[in-house]
């Protein structure tokens, strides 16, 4: 299935290309979102991608699945647990799985460890290699 243009802003400010973008995996289905990070990310990313995120599920009735892809991602920002924390663990109820891709052994242990917070239960996430992947993981449990 082929990717679509971002629905985002159009990516760039101030003449720097944005690191972390949202876009539906289908236009038509609204069923998934993929976040794509790319290098080094700050929050004022972060957080305009959550806004974008959140304007797209406003016409949707849920559930949508995320997918993280971080498989060109350079490094996390500083304040990682205090910012989750304090901006981003209210999400939006039609948000349904949450999934990574290309998350290393250290990261996936990172988040589960910190996802067994009981304020960050709700963000576990399934990993997988490849965005294939996680795809097929999202069509045969909607099939």
């Amino acid at each position: 299935m082929p990717m679509t243009a971002p629905t985002t802003c159009n990516c760039k400010t101030k003449d720097k290309i944005m690191t972390v973008t949202v876009q539906w995996d289908d236009d038509t289905k609204k069923n998934t979102i993929i976040w794509t990070v790319v290098g080094r990310w700050t929050w004022d990313e972060f957080g305009q991608a959550f806004n974008d995120m959140q304007a797209m599920l406003e016409n949707v009735p849920g559930p949508v699945d995320f997918i993280y892809d971080v498989r060109r991602m350079a490094m996390l920002p500083a304040d990682l647990i205090r910012r989750l924390k304090l901006d981003y663990l209210k999400l939006p109820s039609n948000v349904g799985r949450l999934i990574a891709v290309g998350v290393d052994e250290h990261l996936q242990f990172f988040w589960n460890t910190f996802t067994e917070l009981p304020y960050a239960r709700h963000l576990k996430m399934r990993y997988f290699d490849t965005l294939e992947e996680a795809r097929t993981f999202i069509w045969s449990s909607h099939s």
